[in-house]
């Protein structure tokens, strides 16, 4: 509530792991954490699975070592296949761009809030949607080898935020068809629909600093309000209402931002006084505390 950014970290692939219920935790994780860090196992010398590689049936490929220590990821052992191995690391690939690059944190949070459909496994079917919409831009991208999306994430979110058009239009396609297959009410479609129209405005630009401005058809600064709170917000807040925001841009995507993983820096921020109305709720917070 106080605005401190709370972290964990999670990593895939340790042998016992299942990818749903990877996931299923995941999900868990997104409603609490405000900053989630996923990475993948490596196998380094000198450990317990590296000796009892054998019984645990552990698989590895190659991957850059640190200084000049050689390490493998695993991508396979007694509890899960070489293929969801590798679908792990796909999700990876999908969380870092979707949260960490800052293209869609509060719809992935506003999902995980109200629990009505997954949100980890939908990480990895909003990148496929992403790396199909700009695959022809990224010749290297071949999305039947999903390591290579792993390795060119980098290359594939900076493509992408150069045409933020054509990715919102893509992720509100997936999101309102992954909504309705997994049973959610049009009403729902439309209030998650409504809170990706908030990342779209805030996810990192290309260009130089600047400000944005931008009118709603609700009370999107009061949703931001509630969901950077953890919290989900009221149903009152998705009501018709005209709310002009302006927000302000660093920039610098493809020029200081060349990855997802500082994404999160370069968002944009409210410039405008939040409004009347949420200092009568903060105030109500306050009264309700000293109560």
């Amino acid at each position: 509530e106080q605005g401190v950014q709370i972290a964990t970290e999670l990593i895939w692939g340790l042998p016992g792991d299942t990818l749903n219920e990877f996931e299923t935790n995941l999900d868990r994780l997104i409603g609490v954490f405000t900053n989630i860090n996923i990475f993948g196992y490596t196998l380094l010398p000198g450990t317990e699975f590296f000796d009892r590689r054998e019984e645990y049936r552990i698989q590895t490929i190659p991957v850059a070592g640190y200084g000049k220590a050689k390490g493998e990821y695993v991508v396979g052992c007694h509890t899960f296949e070489r293929d969801e191995g590798i679908e792990g690391y796909f999700l990876i690939s999908g969380h870092i761009l979707l949260i960490r690059g800052y293209i869609m944190p509060l719809t992935a949070r506003y999902l995980a809030l109200h629990k009505g459909a997954p949100v980890s496994a939908f990480f990895r079917t909003a990148l496929r949607a992403i790396a199909r919409e700009f695959q022809s831009e990224l010749p290297e991208l071949d999305l039947q080898d999903r390591m290579a999306v792993y390795e060119n994430r980098d290359q594939l979110y900076t493509t992408a935020l150069a045409r933020p058009a054509a990715l919102y239009r893509a992720l509100e396609v997936t999101l309102a068809d992954w909504l309705s297959r997994h049973g959610a009410d049009d009403a729902f479609i439309e209030h998650a629909r409504a809170v990706l129209s908030i990342d779209a405005a805030f996810c990192p630009r290309v260009g130089r600093r600047h400000t944005l401005e931008r009118t709603f058809g609700f009370a999107a600064d009061r949703v931001a309000f509630h969901l950077n709170r953890m919290e989900l917000p009221p149903e009152e807040t998705f009501a018709p209402e005209r709310t002009k925001v302006a927000i302000s841009h660093p920039g610098g995507v493809g020029e200081v931002l060349k990855d997802p993983d500082g994404g999160s820096w370069f968002r944009g921020q409210l410039l405008e006084p939040t409004g009347l109305h949420l200092e009568a709720e903060l105030q109500q917070d306050s009264a309700a505390t000293q109560a």
